[in-house]
């Protein structure tokens, strides 16, 4: 978790009845820029094997949608609305 500031804001399971996988959510802050985070969590992909299906980036949003074999992981990067200093990253991972 690049720069995390505080605690984790949230983070939780969801399974859905009948299916074979459950999507795994955490929300947290970090003290990095969109560009900062988006720039490190493509950086970490493209090292441990993840397929860069979609990256779509503004100054104010970023998100690196990837896959590897079975999982995929999308990853969005807000500016923060009440402190333009910080990021908020939420990861999903199913």
């Amino acid at each position: 978790l690049n720069g995390v500031k505080g605690d984790l804001s949230s983070s939780y399971d969801l399974n859905y009845q009948g299916a074979e996988q459950n999507q795994k959510v955490v929300d947290f802050f970090s003290s990095k820029s969109v560009k900062e985070n988006f720039d490190f969590y493509k950086n970490w992909a493209e090292k441990n094997g993840w397929n860069i299906l979609g990256q779509p980036y503004t100054e104010n949003e970023a998100r690196l949608i990837l896959r590897k074999e079975n999982s995929f992981l999308n990853i969005t990067i807000q500016k923060d609305a009440l402190n333009q200093k910080m990021s908020k990253i939420n990861i999903n991972y199913y």
